[in-house]
C-alpha cells in the first residue's frame, strides 16, 4: 500500500508521512507488517503499484514515485 501526497498547496504542506505499508491476509484478516520489518519502503509521492512476473517465473512488485526512480520488490513465497 503506498500513498503519499505532495500535490497540496503550499500553505498545508506535503502530506509525506506514509512510506509504504504489507498487508498480509493470514485467515481472513489483515496482517500489518511495518516497512521496517518488510523492507517495502516507498518514501516519495506515488500513486501506483503493479505486480509483474519475470521469465523465470519470480514475482515481483513494482512502485512508481513521481520525479524519483521506481521501486522494486521481488515477493517472497516464505510461509509462517
Amino acid at each position: 500500500m503506498v500513498g503519499n501526497d505532495f500535490t497540496a498547496e503550499s500553505k498545508y504542506g506535503k502530506f509525506d508521512a506514509f512510506t509504504g505499508l504489507l498487508l498480509k491476509i493470514k485467515e481472513n484478516e489483515f496482517e500489518v507488517i511495518p516497512s521496517q520489518a518488510s523492507g517495502f519502503y516507498v518514501p516519495y509521492q506515488s500513486n501506483y503499484l503493479s505486480p509483474f512476473t519475470d521469465a523465470k517465473g519470480g514475482k515481483f512488485i513494482i512502485a512508481t514515485q513521481n520525479n524519483q526512480e521506481a521501486k522494486v520488490f521481488k515477493i517472497s513465497s516464505a510461509q509462517d
